[in-house]
């Protein structure tokens, strides 16, 4: 076959040295010392790596509030709905908030 390089690489399994791209986030994410509220909100139907509807990293702050549904998110290795990687803890305020059908 003339006139084809060999162009890049890949090792097996089609994977970067050092374990590959890093993970996708859904919906909304908060990073560093922010919060994150969130009132009278739909959060639906958000695919992603990592936490498909919400995420909470660092040392974020998530707040649900009044009327807030995460529904129907799908994450294919964790935290469908919700994902808690801070150190600061998640509040539901008076009112609530429905977290239902995530996968």
């Amino acid at each position: 076959r003339r006139g084809r390089g060999r162009g890049r690489r890949r090792p097996p399994g089609g994977r970067r040295p050092g374990g590959g791209a890093p993970p996708s986030y859904g919906a909304v994410a908060a990073r560093g010392d922010a919060v994150l509220a969130v009132s009278g909100t739909l959060v639906e139907g958000n695919r992603a790596g990592v936490g498909a509807g919400l995420s909470a990293l660092d040392s974020s702050l998530l707040e649900l509030g009044n009327g807030t549904v995460v529904s129907g998110n799908e994450a294919s290795d964790c935290g469908g709905g919700v994902l808690l990687g801070s150190d600061r803890a998640a509040s539901v305020l008076p009112g609530g908030a429905l977290v239902e059908g995530n996968r």
